[in-house]
């Protein structure tokens, strides 16, 4: 229990010097870990339960997000999110495929590090936002829905890395992903059905209210069976969560004391997630192959903002706001530390393909803040030039 205790209270430190210098606390959660780990002070060594505290941190986070996503708000900007996202998976490929042919890499991690180009953080960069007072913008409910559809990518994604994980995938593999890509739009549909019929709405509601007197146990049994219900069917466990949370979270009055209740540990799992991501830093690795990583990490956040502005930009989103999303975008998000767990796992990836991708997540994080600001900065010295008048965020 003193250990325990040692180490939360140092990540508390960590996050709270963080904020310190107006950065989101998660990234001195990340740093906290990377120096407690076994790489500097050796606090915490490298073992199996950190690695399950990390994937019990993504499954209790995405839940959480889940159940504050407004699918009204969603639907409105759907068709933009979907294309837009699609359009990263695609150029993403393309980006890094040529990059692991060059840092002679293979192929397998030349793909799933396509792959995490494609997918943003959810708990950055809408925290972000919101840090920019672009809360309940145009700006925020086109961000949300695409930090949705990338989640909802999630799946095939990852059952594309299992069918690949042990070379040829068969027949039977192959079908596997096609089931799961028919569960993922099922549950969509029915999702988006359930919320707008006011039947099935007073239905779930009594289903929910069966733990109205306590909000918190129901919520997490809910969410723990939900995540069980999609690992059997071998899909992510983390999807499964984060579905169910955007069901209760559209449930008007019955979803409504659950996310009242949870909210309040939702600071306590941002600082479990981040911190278990830090403590599993090679931090050694790291610097061992430095030069491989920061220009692997600065074509990520360079390529990233880029592609997502000229895809918004085509898209017809604004001039300004593709710009500010495209920063807010720009670092690779939660659902990239499964992926790559999941590599691991199967085959997929070695070690080092693991530690590379984990260190570029990780430090992602960590710079995406500063990047924003350095963007924001830029445009606002460029419209002040041209018109004399500060931009809107929204």
């Amino acid at each position: 229990m003193t250990h325990i205790a040692l180490v939360l209270f140092l990540a508390f430190l960590g996050g709270t010097f963080i904020s310190k210098l107006r950065l989101p606390s998660m990234v001195g959660y990340i740093l906290a870990g990377a120096l407690i780990g076994p790489g500097i002070l050796g606090l915490q060594g490298p073992t199996a339960e950190i690695q399950w505290l990390s994937e019990l941190g993504i499954i209790l986070l995405l839940f959480l997000l889940g159940l504050e996503i407004d699918i009204e708000r969603f639907r409105s900007s759907m068709k933009t999110a979907l294309a837009a996202t699609l359009w990263q998976v695609a150029l993403g490929l393309a980006l890094m495929l040529p990059v692991a042919f060059y840092f002679d890499w293979s192929l397998p991690l030349g793909l799933i590090l396509g792959f995490l180009v494609a997918l943003s953080s959810t708990a950055i960069a809408i925290g972000m936002l919101k840090d920019l007072g672009a809360q309940g913008t145009h700006t925020e409910r086109l961000a949300t829905a695409i930090l949705v559809a990338q989640d909802i990518l999630v799946v095939p994604m990852l059952l594309l890395v299992g069918a690949f994980g042990a070379g040829t995938p068969n027949a039977w593999a192959l079908a596997r992903v096609g089931f799961a890509l028919a569960v993922v739009v099922a549950s969509m549909w029915a999702i988006f059905t359930l919320c707008r019929s006011p039947y099935w709405c007073e239905r779930f509601g009594r289903l929910l209210s069966i733990g109205r007197k306590q909000p918190v146990i129901a919520g997490l049994a809910f969410c723990f069976g939900a995540a069980a219900l999609t690992g059997a069917l071998g899909l992510s466990t983390a999807y499964g969560a984060f579905m169910l949370g955007v069901l209760i979270g559209n449930m008007g009055a019955a979803g409504a004391p659950y996310r009242i209740a949870i909210e309040p540990i939702r600071d306590l799992l941002l600082m479990v997630f981040f911190l278990s991501i830090g403590l599993l830093l090679d931090v050694f690795f790291i610097i061992e192959h430095w030069i491989e990583i920061a220009l692997l990490l600065g074509a990520v956040i360079l390529a990233k903002t880029i592609l997502n502005i000229v895809i918004l930009r085509m898209l017809g989103v604004t001039d300004y706001r593709a710009y500010t999303l495209g920063a807010a975008l720009a670092q690779v998000g939660e659902f990239g530390f499964v992926l790559i767990a999941a590599g691991l796992s199967s085959g997929f990836i070695d070690r080092d393909g693991y530690q590379l991708a984990l260190a570029v997540i990780a430090l992602s994080l960590v710079v995406s803040p500063l990047w924003l600001g350095m963007v924001r900065s830029y445009l606002a010295y460029r419209h002040i030039y041209l018109s004399g008048t500060k931009p809107d965020v929204a």
